[in-house]
């Protein structure tokens, strides 16, 4: 029999080492133990990504919606000092008619310098009562200048005029790109511009006409998308009729060529914005972010009536790449710590499978030995007795149950000597029991005995031959022995089973 037969055969279970098992786990065990917590852990970094992403988009929206504010403050504080000017302009015509009805050329002196003064007004305008330009200075490349007596216009049916004429002392109407109010014509670049105008009353309160000023609308608009670009950010303002009233390069050169607005490049983000006057909308597009603005500080004590071109849409357009990107930060920075947790996972996962892989082969090769010894028990034809270093008997196998004639419940507990030892035999086997104990030495220890004296349950004494083995197993010292019956009948016995 060869050393691997030897080992199959051996009493105590033999399983791999911890290593050994380490490299043999079964996936499905494995796979058992990983699993819930990778799906936990799943949950737990789409749950986080989640909320950190729409962490990212509140402070994005709380950053653009401030940004909207201070562009609508900004708005309303340049719109305070044109209709502070509107008026002022309004008092000059007021004055100069009562005091020289038919001579304005005091009255144009005063408005070229006013315009001298403010660049960003494209012209101020005096129209009579009955819609008839008087005076109307421009502001040009060159400086300001007084239109000639043959370039004055009838605006006598003009929007603006007809709302204005409706309107009280002290009351102002405005209006977006009052020349294009539907928008850009095709091949036509937008010039934003802002009108403001108020009806001028005589002392008897009669109508004498309106003042109209007009402000280019990058200097009334601009600083709102001073911050544009931001992470992408785009930030644009739009009139009423959904046409970018000043954008970048990119925007108005689509318009340039297209003549097409905000509401027909993105028509159902419009249709929300419409509707809804502020708030955020996504789409496939992006994220929008807008305030509706359409109205005069109180301060000024202005009544604005609108047309529809007087009110304006701020927008802060962020595009979906920049979300993606958004997206892509967050889960990196997740990624950083759920990768060394899922291997941590992995691992632990692994060493547990190992672990319970080990114990599995531990039980089955325990199963095994338990199997062989009770075979050997069972099938062995001398009689084996256990027991233990009190002298204690722990098992007698069925061979010896029948030679000595007890059952295995009179047996338990009882000592050996008195079972099957003769009473004049019994102290010496006592002393011989503690000699083995206290040196390790013992006379019948491992040696093949003959002609010893047994004894039957009977009290029948008979020949027997005894080997002792002593087996230090589970922490406990055992003792096997073995005994073989020497009388004629065993004999007769034993040579009959072989």
């Amino acid at each position: 029999m060869d050393a691997q037969q030897q080992d199959s055969w051996s009493m105590e279970p033999q399983p791999d080492g911890f290593l050994g098992v380490l490299g043999r786990v079964p996936v499905t065990q494995f796979l058992r133990i990983v699993m819930p917590l990778t799906l936990v852990m799943a949950l737990a970094f789409v749950l986080k990504f989640r909320s950190e992403v729409a962490a990212d988009e509140e402070r994005l929206f709380a950053r653009e919606a401030n940004a909207i504010e201070r562009g609508i403050r900004q708005i309303e504080g340049e719109l305070e000092i044109a209709a502070r000017d509107l008026f002022f302009v309004g008092s000059l015509v007021k004055v100069a008619l009562e005091d020289s009805p038919e001579d304005h050329s005091g009255l144009e002196q005063n408005l070229l310098a006013l315009a001298q003064s403010r660049p960003d007004y494209k012209q101020l305008s005096f129209i009579d009562a009955a819609g008839k330009e008087r005076i109307r200075v421009e502001n040009l490349e060159a400086g300001a200048r007084l239109a000639p007596e043959g370039g004055l216009r009838d605006d006598s049916e003009r929007d603006y005029f007809v709302h204005t004429s409706r309107l009280g002392a002290g009351e102002i109407f405005s209006a977006m790109d009052p020349d294009n109010p539907k928008g850009p014509r095709k091949g036509e670049l937008t010039k934003p511009v802002i009108r403001l105008t108020t009806p001028v009353d005589g002392a008897s309160g009669e109508r004498l006409g309106i003042v109209a000023l007009d402000a280019r609308g990058p200097a009334i608009l601009g600083e709102f998308e001073l911050g544009a670009n931001e992470g992408g950010v785009q930030r644009m303002i739009v009139n009423s009729a959904g046409y970018w009233a000043r954008s970048g390069p990119e925007v108005e050169g689509f318009m340039l060529a297209h003549g097409k607005g905000f509401q027909s490049t993105l028509p159902e983000v419009w249709r929300q914005i419409v509707e809804m006057g502020k708030g955020r909308v996504e789409s496939s597009d992006g994220l929008f972010y807008f305030d509706t603005f359409g109205r005069l500080a109180a301060s000024v004590g202005a009544d604005t009536k609108g047309l529809g071109g007087s009110s304006w849409v701020l927008i802060s357009a962020v595009p979906r790449a920049t979300l993606h990107a958004t997206d892509i930060r967050v889960a990196t920075r997740l990624l950083v710590i759920a990768v060394p947790v899922l291997f941590a996972i992995l691992t632990v996962g692994w060493l547990l499978a190992a672990s319970r892989e080990r114990r599995r082969l531990h039980k089955r090769a325990l199963r095994n030995a338990h199997s062989v010894r009770s075979a050997i028990m069972t099938a062995a034809l001398d009689a084996i007795v256990v027991m233990d270093a009190n002298g204690i008997a722990l098992e007698f196998n069925p061979t010896a149950q029948r030679i000595f004639g007890y059952t295995p419940d009179e047996i338990r507990g009882r000592q050996v000597a008195d079972l099957i030892i003769p009473p004049d035999r019994r102290e010496d086997h006592r002393q011989g029991l503690e000699r083995f104990l206290e040196t390790r030495e013992g006379r019948f220890i491992d040696k093949h005995i003959g002609n010893l004296t047994g004894m039957r349950k009977d009290g029948s004494e008979f020949s027997v031959e005894l080997t002792i083995c002593p087996v230090h197993a589970a922490g406990r010292q055992l003792f096997f022995g073995f005994l073989r019956d020497l009388s004629e009948p065993g004999r007769t016995e034993i040579e009959a089973a072989a």
